[in-house]
């Protein structure tokens, strides 16, 4: 079934997006569909997701190396 988008305004490259999500495309693939940058599709994708129009075929699981902050201190 088609997702209710009532209230809800696109523009024409996030209609655009939605339509490309098949289930055979990547979320990488997703994310470097042009015209917008790919963060900019990646936040759209995550608004679909979280807003329950899509959902996800395959999780996979990854970790992301970040730095601590056990040293960060905000100046005042």
């Amino acid at each position: 079934p088609e997702p209710d988008f009532t209230g809800i305004s696109l523009s024409p490259e996030e209609a655009n997006l939605y339509r490309d999500v098949n289930g055979r495309r990547s979320l990488l693939e997703l994310t470097q569909t042009p015209p917008l940058a790919p963060v900019e599709n990646a936040k759209i994708l995550y608004a679909f997701w979280t807003l329950g129009v899509i959902v996800v075929k395959n999780p996979i699981r990854i970790q992301v190396r970040t730095t601590s902050l056990k040293n960060w201190r905000e100046d005042s």
